[in-house]
Order: C-alpha cells, then sequence, then structure tokens
C-alpha cells in the first residue's frame, strides 16, 4: 500500500519539475497537438511516437507495465481526448493524466 502511495505522490508532483526534463513535442500546449492535428493529419503519427516514446521511458526507467495493453492508437487518443478538454494544459501533463486516471 504504501508504494501505491507513494507513486501516486510522485506521478502527482511529476508537472512540477517535469518542466526542465521534458524534450519535443510534449512541452507544447495541447492546443497546439489539437490545431496540426486537424490542420495535417499526418501529424498525428509524430504525436503517437512522442507520446509512445515517453510512455516507453517511463515505464523502462520505473520498471513497469503502465498502458501497455493499450494500442497506440489508444494511447494517442486518450492524450487526444484529455488536450481537446484542457487545450491549455502541456502535452506532457496530458499524458501523465492519462497514466494516473486511465481505467482499462
Amino acid at each position: 500500500m504504501k508504494i501505491i502511495i507513494l507513486i501516486s505522490f510522485i506521478l502527482s508532483i511529476q508537472p512540477l519539475y517535469a518542466e526542465n526534463k521534458i524534450r519535443g513535442g510534449g512541452k507544447n500546449y495541447c492546443g497546439y497537438l489539437i490545431n496540426t492535428v486537424n490542420q495535417h493529419e499526418q501529424y498525428s503519427g509524430m504525436w503517437k511516437q512522442w507520446i509512445t516514446g515517453l510512455i516507453s521511458g517511463y515505464n523502462i526507467a520505473l520498471n513497469k507495465n503502465i498502458l501497455v495493453n493499450l494500442s497506440d492508437d489508444g494511447l494517442y487518443y486518450a492524450v487526444k481526448d484529455r488536450c481537446k478538454s484542457k487545450p491549455k494544459q502541456k502535452v506532457y501533463e496530458a499524458l501523465i493524466w492519462v497514466i494516473n486516471n486511465y481505467k482499462l
């Protein structure tokens, strides 16, 4: 139980220090993700790669299997849905929200 509380705490404060550690498209606001995909659907592949890369690194770093049963498309659409509802949130924050809240 203590480990679950610790992981939840770490994930909840992650956005506070992640800004300086995040690279690439995830530093953009969710509104940018939505706009780029609306203008050019082929950009969804770029976002899928960034999202799956971050979740892969997260799983490797923590020796976890978070959301591994969710397809790349499913993961992308979960983040995109979060971005639609919170366009001023950063993409990496939307992904952290999905990690913390997505139920299979």
